[in-house]
């Protein structure tokens, strides 16, 4: 595991030449350009806050704010977890042509996806001021939560990208895996909807992105610091997903040249 570490340090180049890659496929002809990182969200913004304050009427103060500190990081993870899982096997030409770790692939997707997601947070510069949020010493946490994601999704991103040389279904799956996931996460609904279901509520908890998405509400929203409870469900569960899904990529990685 750390000699496989050392040599993905000896293909860095290439992993920014993949980022590169990723980015510029991303946007090209696009007028807009990157422009566009911030417009889906805001779009999304407009079409929740409509449906949810207005037709549906959910209580939750700050609707907006409470919204998009939710959609960023997750649409982190869905960008990451759609754009890997077929990773693999669409760069088999070059798999089958050249050596190289080939979680470099994974990586530099995941790396991508998070400059990107960076990029976005610009957007709660303004709704902050907006809603008249102050800021405070708890922002120190952000780059730590931040971290504790990228690690988790790409352990995630690993898992699905093998599971799809196998079985090419698997991209099917994670959609309705995406899907069904957002609804069990508190983006649109409060997280105390839940908390007065107590016989739910340990099992709930287990989503480790619900506790991320109600760590940054403390910190960008409630003024308040993390509990330690988070925070070691946090760093376990981004370390436990992060080597478990490096090591079932490793386990088979051999096979991709003749599967993919």
């Amino acid at each position: 595991m750390i000699f496989s570490f050392s040599e993905l340090f000896t293909y860095k180049e290439l992993m920014k030449n993949l980022v590169y890659r990723d980015l510029k496929i991303k946007y090209k002809e696009s007028i807009l350009g990157i422009i566009w990182s911030l417009l889906n969200p805001l779009l999304m913004l407009i079409i929740y806050t409509l449906a949810f304050q207005f037709i549906i009427r959910l209580n939750v103060n700050n609707f907006p704010l409470f919204f998009i500190i939710a959609l960023l990081p997750w649409n982190f993870l869905v960008a990451s977890m759609s754009m890997t899982v077929s990773s693999i096997v669409d760069n088999s030409p070059l798999i089958q042509k050249v050596y190289f770790p080939r979680e470099v692939i994974v990586l530099s997707i995941v790396i991508s996806n998070l400059i990107q997601y960076i990029i976005t947070l610009i957007i709660l510069v303004p709704a902050l001021l907006y809603f008249k949020v102050p800021v405070s010493e708890k922002l120190i946490m952000m780059p730590l939560l931040i971290v504790l994601q990228t690690l988790f999704i790409s352990g995630l991103c690993y898992i699905f990208s093998v599971l799809y040389v196998f079985f090419r279904d698997m991209k099917h799956i994670v959609d309705v895996i995406i899907i069904v996931w957002f609804w069990l996460t508190p983006i649109v609904y409060p997280l105390e909807m839940v908390q007065n279901r107590p016989e739910i509520m340990p099992v709930y908890m287990l989503n480790p992105m619900a506790v991320f998405i109600s760590s940054f509400r403390n910190i960008l929203m409630y003024d308040s610091w993390p509990t330690l409870n988070m925070v070691l469900r946090l760093v376990v569960s981004s370390l436990v997903m992060f080597f478990a899904g490096r090591y079932f990529f490793l386990k088979y990685e051999n096979r991709f040249s003749e599967l993919a």
